[in-house]
């Protein structure tokens, strides 16, 4: 019996195993591996993407030009990406604005130059697997029709931005756009810096909740065993989910905030406030005889937790604060989709 060798298979069925294998490894990082916050793990997948990216370049002997990573056409790509970009942008800034605050004065934020600064690398890091990976082996399935090509594309890239919808929805109509512009023009460069631009337009000004798969807490595993919750004290206010930030100024030093956990078949080990990606490890097992009478369950009543979020050195703007639990016995963190909403004044 005679072994195949891969050279000899079909180029077009070469490049689907790859599109599926590629699929597998990304998919399983995302949704499997990444939310249990084990390094060794997140290493091996990183390492057997980064393989498989690595063996199909030298395979298909792709140099990085013919990847798109040059300054070949930039002029023209960038044009006919501003021209489009702009004027969406803009209405979609517009009907964002008509449902939530914007924070146009988010320049003056050290956050978002740093953003602004490191965006590009986790943009080119995206662009990469979509476009220089994915739609160029695409193209190879479907070599007569390079639509079909671009349109698996944007499915693919939207949907490694599930279930967050208002992402997904925009990454959409973006990976339609980016996957015309790099097979006209082949230029990776240039809308790896759009995209950073966009990104950051969308976390800083419209901030957007840039959070995808199962850190979302929807369509996951952590549904079979729910977690009931509140933030009900902010600054000594009643914390509310709609966007009417509470405002504080930053020589308080301190967020005071306090709530209840409880969770319903398990019970809680961990809780924790995110605020602008930093975490606080709150104290928790406070007495909240009015949670458990409410659920009628006594096993809620020591279900309060209160914590002091430190802002010594955060620049004044908009923020929120949100949740994060540990529940005995679980591999996953939960995090509850509820934000409390937060202004920071000198």
């Amino acid at each position: 019996m005679h072994s195949i060798s891969l050279e000899k298979i079909h180029p077009r069925i070469m490049a689907l195993l790859e599109i599926i294998l590629g699929g597998l490894i990304f998919f399983s990082f995302l949704w499997c591996v990444y939310p249990e916050y084990k390094s060794w793990k997140h290493l091996v997948f990183l390492l057997m993407l980064s393989g498989l990216l690595i063996y199909s370049k030298q395979r298909r002997n792709e140099s990085w030009k013919d990847l798109g990573i040059s300054i070949d056409n930039w002029v023209p790509a960038l044009k006919n990406l501003l021209i489009i970009t702009i004027p969406l942008m803009a209405l979609f800034s517009v009907i964002w604005s008509q449902k939530f605050i914007v924070n146009p004065q988010c320049y003056k934020q050290g956050e978002f130059w740093l953003k602004l600064l490191i965006y590009p690398f986790w943009a080119f890091i995206q662009q990469y697997i979509a476009l220089a990976f994915f739609f160029r082996r695409l193209n190879d399935v479907f070599p007569n029709y390079y639509f079909t090509a671009i349109f698996l594309s944007a499915i693919l890239f939207s949907a490694a931005h599930l279930p967050n919808l208002p992402l997904v929805i925009f990454s959409f109509f973006g990976g339609l756009l980016w996957a015309w512009v790099y097979h006209k023009y082949n230029n990776l460069i240039v809308i790896v810096l759009v995209h950073a631009v966009m990104g950051t337009f969308l976390s800083s000004i419209l901030m957007m909740n840039l959070t995808v798969g199962p850190l979302t807490d929807s369509f996951r595993w952590s549904k079979m065993t729910p977690v009931y919750y509140a933030i009900d004290q902010v600054y000594g206010k009643r914390a509310s989910t709609e966007f009417y930030p509470i405002e504080i100024r930053k020589t308080e030093n301190v967020i005071p905030v306090s709530g209840w956990i409880a969770g319903k078949n398990r019970e809680v080990e961990n809780v924790y406030i995110i605020m602008n990606g930093e975490e606080t490890v709150c104290k928790y097992g406070i007495k909240r005889k009015d949670v458990a009478e409410y659920f009628g369950n006594r096993a809620y009543e020591n279900s309060g937790f209160k914590v002091n979020v430190p802002i010594y050195n955060t620049t004044p703007g908009y923020y929120y604060l949100k949740l994060k639990v540990f529940l005995k016995g679980t591999r996953y963190a939960h995090y509850p989709a509820k934000k409390i909403w937060v202004k920071i004044k000198h």
